[in-house]
Order: C-alpha cells, then sequence, then structure tokens
C-alpha cells in the first residue's frame, strides 16, 4: 500500500503572505510533513505550479528565497520549508474547473482518494468521505492509513506489514499479525477488523483506566462488541493456558478480547499497564494485542 498525500497550497500561500507573523503555522505544516515522511510508503504530492503561485504581491518563490530568507526571525523556518517541497513530486494540473479552489483539490479529484494537507474542512458534491480526508494534524496521518487500507481493501499479509503505520500505540506479539487465524471473511470483514484495532489503537486504554467497570459498555458505545473471560472459562486451567503468552519469561494472560462475530474471529489483548520494567521496555508501554485466533476453549 502506498499511502498518498497532497498538499493544499492555500495553507502554505495563507502563512506565506503573512510572514514574519505565522511561523508558528508554517511550523506546523513543516511538522505535520515530517511526521508523514516518517511513516512507510507515503508519498506527498503537491501542484508543479507551487512556486509560481501569488503570497500578497509576490511569488512564493520570491518570498521562499527572497530577503526573509535571510531574516533572522524566518530564515530557518523558510529553508526548512524549501527542503520541504523540494521532496514532494510534482504534479501538472489538467483541471481546468474553476469551480474547485485549489490545484491540490483539482488533483485529489482526479486522483479520487488522498489525504489533503490542508487546515479547514471541505465541502463539495464530488467529495468522497470513503477515500479522502483532510489531514491536518498528526493524529489524523494513521487515521488516512487506515482510511486507504479499507479504500484499497489491503490484504491480510500487506495489513501485517503496515501495522506500525495505522496502529503506532500497539504492540503486536510476532503470533497476532497472522489475520488469518481469525477465519473471518477479508471481503466482509477488514473493515470492522480495522475499526476493531483503531479503539483499541486510540480509546482502549484510556477508557479502561477511567472506569474499568463499565469498560465494556464504553466499547461497545464505539461499536465494538468487547469482553473478559467468565468465570467457568477462568476456572478451566487447560483454558487459561491458551490465553496465556510469555514476554520475557514473564506470563502475561489475555483474556480481554474483542469480537469479531458472535462465534469466530476474536482479538485478545492485554492493557499493558503495571507490567515489570523488562516487559515495558519490549513492549514500549503499548496496549498489547496477544492472540488472533477463531476462538479459544471455554
Amino acid at each position: 500500500m502506498n499511502a498518498t498525500f497532497i498538499l493544499d497550497e492555500r495553507w502554505l500561500i495563507n502563512a506565506l503572505s503573512d510572514i514574519p507573523n505565522s511561523i508558528g503555522h508554517l511550523e506546523d505544516i513543516t511538522d505535520l510533513v515530517d511526521n508523514i515522511n516518517e511513516k512507510s510508503n507515503s508519498f506527498i504530492l503537491c501542484c508543479s505550479e507551487i512556486y509560481e503561485k501569488q503570497c500578497s504581491d509576490q511569488q512564493l518563490c520570491d518570498v521562499l528565497f527572497g530577503d526573509l530568507s535571510r531574516h533572522p526571525i524566518s530564515r530557518d523556518a523558510l529553508l526548512r520549508l524549501s527542503f520541504m517541497l523540494n521532496s514532494m513530486k510534482k504534479i501538472d494540473v489538467t483541471s481546468d474547473n474553476e469551480n474547485i479552489e485549489s490545484d491540490a483539490l483539482k488533483i485529489l479529484k482526479e486522483y479520487d482518494f488522498g489525504g489533503l494537507i490542508f487546515n479547514e474542512d471541505i465541502i463539495a458534491d464530488w467529495w468522497k468521505p470513503e477515500s479522502m480526508m483532510v489531514v491536518n494534524e498528526k493524529n489524523n496521518i494513521e487515521k488516512y492509513y487506515r482510511l486507504q487500507s479499507i479504500h484499497e481493501m489491503i490484504s491480510y499479509p500487506d495489513l501485517s506489514i503496515h501495522l506500525d503505520d495505522l496502529f503506532p500505540l500497539l504492540y503486536f506479539l510476532p503470533d497476532a499479525k497472522d489475520f488469518s487465524k481469525l477465519g473471518v471473511s477479508h471481503r466482509e470483514y477488514l473493515k470492522t477488523i480495522i475499526e476493531h484495532l483503531s479503539y483499541l489503537n486510540d480509546h482502549a486504554r484510556n477508557h479502561y483506566i477511567e472506569d474499568r467497570d463499565s469498560f465494556n459498555r464504553t466499547a461497545s458505545s464505539h461499536g465494538v462488541d468487547l469482553s473478559g473471560e467468565s468465570s467457568n472459562t477462568r476456572s478451566n486451567p487447560s483454558a487459561i493456558r491458551e490465553r496465556i503468552r510469555t514476554i520475557e519469561d514473564i506470563n502475561l494472560r489475555f483474556e480481554m478480547h474483542t469480537k469479531i462475530t458472535w462465534n469466530k474471529g476474536r482479538i485478545h489483548f492485554h492493557i499493558g499497564n503495571n507490567l515489570p520494567a523488562s516487559v515495558s521496555e519490549i513492549t514500549e508501554g503499548k496496549l498489547i494485542i496477544g492472540i488472533m485466533c477463531e476462538h479459544l476453549s471455554t
């Protein structure tokens, strides 16, 4: 999977038109682009005429490489910005539709999918929320990776390769990266799998710490069927052994799990808190995904 992002030149032009007051806005843009570049298989595009765009009474290139580029207040920000633009792939705009407000939007409409690097919401009759997203902060980067994964119907093996890009706050044990073990249809349930892992990445730990007694209900309110094990299962030694995995010679019980369907597809996890330092150093304090399976014994 190649995640495609498109820089909307309006965000850049608006910031450059108010230098040096807008240094913070320029840094927001370059920081965001740096975060995207840290991801695997990410590609950032911009229009080929980006340097000729008007910024107040100058062209963008004149602002970028003119007197302000030597001013001590704006010099570093503009140098960073020039490196950023130089690294992007330049795309010729073929559409002459004047009703579309930026070249970036014209590129996005032609591609039919992409993460738009912009600081405003888009309202357009051609906008497709199933394949397009405004990316204006770091958290939206992985959300766009998830969106494109679902849009492309990424294969289970490819999903396992991109786990860090989609779910940076989850630690997967090696055996828990094989999604075929869930025993559910890829075509029917890929979206559900990604939604469950998204909840575990984005919310589960906080919800559990805030109120573990209502954790299941809170997860359900986010569309995730989740539970621990029943008293019968806990009293069955052989069943409990199936739920134990070892990290650094420490046995962890993976009792909590989400349910992809009523009878198949179980994602067993450990909340990842209060573990020995030797384990936390490996898991980086993340929520741990320990078991992917159809259904364990009860």
